[in-house]
């Protein structure tokens, strides 16, 4: 796989507090999305957004060991990458 611009793909950001519930963590990361948020940006499904999470074709942030997140900017620019 090659290195985009974007970086490394799921990168871990780290937290002082490293176990919140969703909720917590959505509200100390402002600006970020959650899966849920990227479905509904995107139109696709949850179950190709774990796959893709899980196989790094998707910029993300990987808060703590299940929490991920994503920055709107990054999937713009990966979308854009995709044109064909």
């Amino acid at each position: 796989m090659r290195k985009s611009a974007l970086g490394s793909l799921c990168e871990p950001i780290s937290s002082s507090q490293s176990e919140h519930e969703p909720s917590t963590v959505a509200a100390t990361t402002p600006g970020l999305m959650t899966y849920q948020m990227l479905r509904e940006r995107t139109g696709i499904p949850l179950p190709t957004l774990y796959s893709l999470v899980s196989r790094k074709k998707i910029p993300c942030f990987r808060l703590s060991g299940r929490i991920v997140r994503f920055s709107p900017k990054e999937i713009d620019a990966w979308i854009e990458s995709a044109r064909v």
